[in-house]
């Protein structure tokens, strides 16, 4: 009971951001021992605050804990998504290329942007902009890669939101 709240995001259900780094730390000696590559998604939720001042924060939960029920319906049972903070979930994606993880990312971008998230009697339109960086065997700096899906994702924004941005088209 203890470590699950220790390491469940308690809004979300998602794990916690320590689970991630642990989970990502054991994909980087796997990546360095037998050349496995892996990759980082981060997202963001796009005009989350103003969902928040429009519609108050227990609607802005509500659509963070529908965005991670998408998320984890999405994703493989071998990956690992995280709420990061606020309103950005990380998901570590082993065993796949940046290819790949960018069309993992497109999936759930377009499994968020197609539903329309109900809220007692109000349906809102959620889009989300996401970054990702791949991490060869050569390169397992787990930060580093953590710091370029994050760029990508503000690429991202920047660009115009609801899209998904690779690390390497900087």
């Amino acid at each position: 009971m203890l470590e699950n709240e220790a390491s469940v995001d308690p809004l979300t259900k998602l794990p916690n951001r320590r689970v991630f780094q642990r989970a990502a730390d054991r994909c980087a000696e796997e990546a360095s021992n037998r050349g496995r590559p892996f990759s980082i998604v981060m997202l963001d939720v796009d005009h989350f605050k103003k969902i928040n001042d429009t519609w108050g924060h227990n609607v802005g939960d509500t659509v963070l804990s529908r965005v991670a029920d998408l998320i984890r319906r999405t994703v493989r049972k071998t990956d690992v998504a995280a709420r990061y903070g606020g309103e950005e979930i990380i998901i570590l994606l082993p065993d796949t290329e940046e290819g790949d993880a960018s069309i993992v990312a497109e999936k759930i971008r377009h499994a968020i942007e197609s539903e329309d998230l109900i809220v007692g009697v109000t349906a809102i339109k959620v889009t989300v902009s996401i970054g990702v960086a791949a991490v060869d065997s050569s390169g397992t700096n787990i930060r580093a890669a953590i710091e370029a899906a994050d760029r990508a994702l503000y690429r991202a924004k920047t660009a115009g939101r609801n899209r998904v941005e690779l690390a390497t088209a900087a």
